[in-house]
């Protein structure tokens, strides 16, 4: 990848579009994919060990480290969720891919996992919710909340979901749940929030659960129906 290009995009000033095709040719490189996961565990780490010696550094450094950006690679994740925000500038396709490109760093730990096809699944503690958790029974003290359940139009079970700041959507098919769409839900307006089974749904998951879905979401009936099938469709 170009230097020149790559700097531009640090630094978020490419145009939207351009933005999200760097992001994308960033994310079918297995290479760049593990120099941010190690930059996301080093943020970890420094962060840490900042909140240990915060007591003892001077107020002036403290505020000093808190504008400074921990790395270039941190910048450009949040230039991008910006970029994303438009989402009427950019074609669908290239506003999803991006979008998980993105959401796949700041996900916690067990929500996501790459399969060998290089296809973003949920991971262990998602897949437990996604296969065990009945909306329709109610656990408001869960950790990830389950909104609708529904057939797609290709025969496959699909589930929304909430856990922490993001929310997604995931189809089962081969045994395993392969996300459709992920969506951060801090920057949405909390008076624009579109509702789902008593989930707020960003836009974008909205939307495509509208692309994919067959008939009406699952009533209690159906969804544990589909659990006891284990959501193996039709």
């Amino acid at each position: 990848m170009d230097k020149d290009i790559l700097n531009r995009f640090i630094d978020g000033e490419l145009a939207p579009a351009e933005m999200v095709q760097v992001a994308q040719q960033l994310a079918s490189e297995p290479g760049w994919s593990a120099y941010l996961r190690s930059q996301e565990k080093l943020k970890t780490v420094l962060a840490e060990r900042f909140r240990q010696v915060e007591t003892t550094v001077p107020q002036r450094l403290i505020d000093a480290a808190k504008k400074a950006p921990l790395s270039p690679w941190w910048t450009a994740q949040m230039r991008l969720r910006e970029i994303l925000a438009m989402r009427w500038l950019i074609p669908a396709g290239s506003l999803l891919a991006a979008s998980l490109f993105v959401l796949w760093f700041a996900a916690p730990s067990g929500l996501l996992m790459e399969d060998a096809s290089g296809h973003m699944i949920a991971g262990a503690r998602l897949a437990e919710t996604l296969n065990t958790q009945l909306a329709s029974a109610g656990n408001p003290s869960a950790t990830t909340q389950i909104g609708i359940s529904f057939r797609d139009r290709t025969g496959h079970d699909c589930r929304t979901f909430v856990s922490g700041s993001n929310a997604g959507l995931a189809c089962h098919q081969d045994d395993a749940w392969q996300i459709q769409v992920l969506a951060s839900t801090a920057r949405e307006d909390p008076g624009a929030a579109y509702q789902m089974a008593g989930a707020a749904m960003p836009p974008a998951v909205r939307d495509r659960v509208q692309a994919i879905i067959a008939g009406s979401p699952f009533d209690a009936a159906a969804e544990r129906a589909a659990r006891d099938r284990h959501w193996s469709g039709q």
